[in-house]
């Protein structure tokens, strides 16, 4: 068991932290679907574990199939998304390190508070 290292870290907490923030003032505004929530939860679920057993953490697969799912059907609709967030975060902290991502968005705002 190994624990993520930065970038990861601070990447896999800021979405998590991105994620949460949204849910919660969506669920109170209720202003998107039961599915959006949904699909945000389960674009999220698994980074917990990634964080303390970064060695079974695929970064690519982790963007394309959990993360970029949520975006190509929410993102638009949406000012949230969760690869640009990633993406940002890994540059913000050390562009490249580890398993090679390359940041390829502009970052995400502030969420709703």
């Amino acid at each position: 068991m190994s624990v993520a290292p930065e970038p990861y870290l601070y990447a896999l907490t800021k979405v998590l932290s991105e994620a949460l923030l949204y849910c919660r003032a969506w669920g109170y505004s209720k202003k998107v679907s039961p599915e959006h929530l949904g699909d945000l939860m389960d674009a999220i679920h698994n980074l917990p574990g990634h964080i303390t057993h970064w060695e079974s953490c695929d970064v690519e697969l982790l963007r394309r199939s959990f993360l970029g799912a949520y975006d190509r059907k929410w993102a638009q609709s949406s000012d949230l998304a969760l690869t640009e967030v990633f993406d940002a975060a890994i540059k913000a902290h050390g562009a490249g390190a580890q398993q090679g991502v390359q940041p390829d968005g502009p970052g995400a705002g502030g969420a709703p508070l």
